[in-house]
């Protein structure tokens, strides 16, 4: 037998060993959590969560601790494109892993309890998860990362709690998502690209008193062809290339920051305007 096959062959079936293992043992979970989850140690904080194959559908409910530790992280593609229908997240839990919930189809609840520690929420996180309808994000998360919610085709309603202190929505969260209104937090100084693409239903979109908005990515409203009217916060600095594609002349800009399109365009260059045919109205 080639000698690194079998290197190979050892180390997949000591990984197999700790996943089963560590999957059993409900005497080891402290706050009952749903049966079967697995758990193995993540660095020194305590215990990464994974649906392990073994938790495919139904109402899931994470621990907040197993063997005396936190549970702080659920795992990559814990729950990928499996049949469960809502999870409750303990307060201990600081990261949702990339797409850990990524095409869960039936997921139609997410709840977080109250005094939430989460901080970042994975890559295609919650993406195609085409079930769910609405999700409010914890005050404490700092990183939603790339197309975490993408294509969440009936989630209409996303709410960030009050004092929350995220800086960046990045490239693609919402892209092709029903939200149909959101308020984007005054702690937001960048929208990033493709952020909020081909959000068909988004009505309105308001920016929250005190924002310090700077940067509205390339595309980043690109096809929200709902949207009446917004209003650019006059803390903007710069506007990228097709962030207002395909607006049409139903639709109205409002500039807060400039007088005129010359001093708007001093600041941000012609290319803000590529693409958007809607009213742009200066000085308000």
């Amino acid at each position: 037998m080639n000698r690194q096959f079998f290197s190979f062959l050892v180390a997949a079936i000591a990984i197999s060993a700790a996943v089963v293992l560590s999957s059993c043992g409900d005497d080891d979970n402290d706050e009952g959590g749903t049966e079967g989850l697995v758990y193995l140690p993540y660095g020194s904080d305590g215990y990464s969560v994974d649906g392990g194959g073994f938790v495919t559908s139904g109402a899931v409910v994470i621990p907040p601790s197993y063997r005396g530790l936190p549970v702080v992280h659920i795992a990559q593609s814990a729950f990928l494109n499996t049949d469960i229908t809502s999870v409750t997240i303990p307060a201990s839990v600081k990261r949702i892993g990339n797409g850990a919930f990524s095409s869960c189809f039936s997921l139609e609840t997410v709840t977080f309890e109250s005094g939430s520690s989460l901080e970042t929420i994975g890559e295609y996180a919650f993406a195609l998860s085409s079930a769910l309808t609405s999700i409010t994000i914890p005050a404490s998360v700092k990183d939603i990362r790339l197309h975490a919610f993408q294509d969440c085709s009936n989630l209409a309603t996303v709410t960030f709690e009050s004092g929350i202190s995220l800086e960046t929505i990045s490239e693609g969260v919402f892209f092709n998502v029903a939200l149909t209104s959101i308020i984007i937090p005054a702690s937001v100084k960048n929208i990033g690209p493709m952020a909020f693409a081909g959000c068909s239903n988004l009505a309105t979109v308001t920016f929250a008193n005190g924002g310090s908005l700077e940067i509205i990515a390339h595309s980043a409203f690109i096809e929200t062809t709902a949207v009446t009217n917004i209003a650019v916060p006059a803390s903007v600095k710069s506007i990228h290339i097709f962030a207002f594609g395909g607006w049409t002349d139903a639709q109205t800009i409002t500039i807060l920051g400039h007088a005129n399109e010359e001093s708007a365009i001093e600041a941000w260059g012609w290319d803000w305007q590529r693409g958007c045919n809607a009213i742009i109205v200066y000085g308000q």
